[in-house]
């Protein structure tokens, strides 16, 4: 059998440069777009810089089997881009390191509540809205009882101090009058 050896090529991927093309890319977008929907473009967004992400995992001198092996840098910017609950449900317990950035992230968090059982909203208040609720800069709530189950007492409303953004659909709640008034 004749064996071939694999030469080893050094690819440089400029992870930085590239992110700033994209931007780029995405102003030029934006000013032409014109019937592209919203949800099309955070699609394009999103696998735009995934695949920057991949790439330069594809061209760096290592092979990256494992998630573990990201650089944490890579492994912010993909939580960035993921629903917070699925990122804590998916990645906390895999092992410490991976825990440890999820406890010790600083990035704003983005938080949508809509279509969850109401065991589920209640897990996803105690072990993740409840825990980071100083870092929540949006905060959607268009679940029925989350509302109740968030704000319950209207005083743990002071514990989101970085909440920029309080959207609140299709809600019924006891507590509504009091928490609007707490933040206006």
């Amino acid at each position: 059998m004749e064996q071939t050896k694999s030469q080893r090529r050094t690819i440089i991927f400029d992870y930085w440069n590239a992110n700033k093309k994209l931007k780029l890319i995405e102003e030029s977008k934006s000013s032409s777009r014109q019937s592209v929907t919203l949800i099309e473009d955070l699609s394009n967004e999103i696998f735009m810089k995934f695949s920057i992400i991949f790439m330069f995992i594809i061209s760096s001198r290592q092979s990256v089997t494992f998630i573990e092996d990201l650089s944490n840098e890579f492994s912010y910017e993909i939580f960035n881009h993921l629903h917070v609950y699925y990122v804590y449900k998916t990645f906390y317990n895999l092992n410490i390191r991976l825990q440890s950035l999820l406890t010790n992230l600083t990035l704003p968090l983005k938080i949508s509540v809509s279509s969850m059982s109401k065991s589920i909203c209640q897990s996803y208040n105690r072990h993740i809205i409840m825990l980071n609720s100083q870092r929540i800069t949006s905060l959607c709530l268009s679940n029925p009882f989350i509302v109740d189950v968030i704000f319950s007492p209207v005083r743990i409303a002071s514990n989101f101090t970085r909440l920029e953004t309080l959207i609140i659909d299709n809600i019924k709640s006891k507590y509504l009058i009091n928490i609007l008034n707490y933040f206006f």
